[in-house]
């Protein structure tokens, strides 16, 4: 859309709409108002639709996510019957960032290389740019590494073209983080301090302010860095940074991912003194109830921090905690799924007359519900199931048995045989599932990574251990396997289930490796009161 085809009162307030955005200041939003004012009198679709998704934008940047959405639809609604690719290109943007606060990786992933595509053929290759590194981030997120990295420096390499572009500080130093991190991810800590560097040499070649809002940014890369080298006084230093460029849970929400990382990371040498700092001043003020992934990681940490410490009395206040954002999990997974069909059938409708449109949209939900190198089911997939399965069980009285299965030494693996060869293997697993769920009542998908879960609708221990067992001679390589098998209680949620497998996997993953009969654990349902 070319604001320059408009007079010069809407080109004034699209100016003035900008300046305050660049700003995050409150009044972009007011400006907004003004502009849709004036596209409904003029009764102008795209401009209307346009000022819709900008507003869609401004509020999620606050928190608002309930208009986040409301404006959402409404722009998707003009803009897709308008038919103009650069703001449907925007369109799957702000789809893909709710997907990614919902934990929706596979759904944020699908969209936003549907963002890129849609920029490319509307001859926007600096939107493509943007897009392609937000992919990245995505693959970051879910840990693919090695396709993040070279995303990433592709992507970089095209975002740093456009230094006339809005937000280019963040996008380059975005891009230099994310390198840092996906090297880490690696182990290739020299390659990662590189990245680092870069990021910290470009960042003092801007102004005063960029550098200070992007201390925090910068503060969690260069804290896990500091982990990972033991150097303690760095570590210190950057977590000064974080602590004092901490601006508010936006930043939370950007850099989520790689907190989670340095908590686990502090938590595994035993700086439980610097997590809690950053947890007190992280989870210090509150976080919205949107916000759930940002919520869910503040959670876990300071579960894992009471449990590090033998705080009993603050690991019962953790507890609960987790269980409400866990709770708040399962119902807003319920929510964005009807609300991703919802949005599914609403492209149907206005593009139904276009084959290719429709034989697209058909592709996505494919891909939105199967993990694209194994071809079974995706964890999307798995939650709809466990909470259909979970809610059969507890109606009918019967078991729900649900089992995690994790690779040992995938990665030494890969870097001896290569990655394709590590994903070979992970194609044979799935095979190996599929073929063995025939029956009706078993249901396999990819967790993420390394990891499988299997569902089993009222089967007994000793069919689960037979499935277990078969799996073991079918696959290349030695698994891991963690099981939990119970009838679902009043008090229960599917969740409860999954996290006791996972218990389950983790006794499996650290028991001798000689004694082969340990690889199989079950673990009971732990009852919350």
């Amino acid at each position: 859309m070319d604001i320059g085809n408009y007079d010069n009162t809407i080109q004034k307030y699209d100016r003035q709409y900008h300046a305050y955005a660049d700003k995050d200041d409150p009044r972009a939003i007011g400006v907004l108002k003004r502009i849709l004012k004036y596209a409904r009198a003029l009764d102008d679709k795209v401009l209307t639709g346009y000022a819709y998704n900008c507003l869609a934008f401004e509020y999620y940047k606050i928190g608002d996510y309930k208009a986040f959405l409301r404006n959402l639809k409404r722009a998707a609604y003009l803009i897709m019957r308008s038919g103009d690719k650069s703001e449907m290109t925007k369109i799957y943007y702000n789809i893909a960032l709710d997907a990614l606060n919902r934990d929706m990786f596979d759904v944020a992933y699908e969209y936003t290389v549907h963002a890129r595509n849609t920029a490319l053929r509307a001859g926007c290759a600096d939107d493509a740019a943007v897009m392609d590194a937000m992919t990245a981030y995505i693959l970051l997120q879910s840990g693919s590494y090695e396709e993040c990295l070279m995303v990433t420096r592709r992507s970089l390499k095209e975002v740093m073209k456009y230094k006339s572009r809005r937000n280019y500080v963040f996008n380059v130093l975005s891009g230099y983080l994310n390198e840092a991190a996906a090297c880490l991810g690696l182990l290739k800590l020299k390659e990662a301090e590189s990245a680092f560097q870069n990021a910290v040499r470009f960042v003092e070649s801007t102004d005063d302010e960029h550098r200070e809002m992007v201390r925090f940014d910068l503060g969690v890369i260069g804290a896990r860095i500091a982990v990972h080298t033991g150097n303690k006084k760095e570590l210190r230093r950057h977590a000064d940074e974080m602590i004092k460029g901490y601006g508010g849970e936006m930043q939370l929400a950007e850099s989520i991912g790689d907190i989670e990382l340095l908590g686990r990371e502090l938590l595994e040498r035993g700086e439980t003194g610097i997590l809690n700092e950053l947890l007190r001043v992280m989870g210090g003020g509150k976080i919205s109830e949107d916000l759930i992934g940002v919520r869910r990681v503040l959670a876990d940490l300071k579960v894992a921090c009471c449990l590090s410490a033998g705080d009993k009395r603050k690991l019962a206040a953790a507890y609960r905690e987790q269980d409400s954002v866990y709770a708040q999990i399962m119902e807003n997974r319920k929510a964005a799924y009807r609300y991703m069909q919802d949005l599914i059938r609403l492209t149907s409708e206005l593009n139904a007359e276009q084959d290719a449109i429709r034989a697209e949209r058909e592709q996505l939900l494919r891909m939105a519900t199967t993990d694209a190198l194994t071809g079974i089911a995706n964890r999307h997939a798995l939650n709809g199931q466990m909470e259909e399965l979970f809610e059969r069980s507890f109606r009918k009285g019967t078991s729900l048995g649900v089992l995690m299965i994790d690779l040992d030494d995938l990665k030494l693996y890969n870097d001896t045989y290569g990655h394709q060869a590590g994903d070979r293997c992970l194609i044979r697993v799935g095979d190996a599932l599929s073929a063995m769920a025939k029956d009706g009542r078993i249901f396999p998908a990819r967790y993420g990574g390394d990891e499988f879960v299997v569902l089993f609708d009222n089967m007994t221990d000793r069919e689960i251990r037979a499935f277990c067992k078969e799996l073991q001679e079918r696959v290349p390589l030695s698994v891991s396997q963690g099981a939990c098998n119970a009838v679902p209680r009043e008090k229960n949620r599917s969740w409860d289930f999954l996290s006791c497998a996972d218990r389950a996997l983790y006794l499996s993953k650290n028991s001798p490796k000689e004694n082969k009969s340990r690889k199989i654990r079950f673990a009971k349902l732990r009852e919350y009161e």
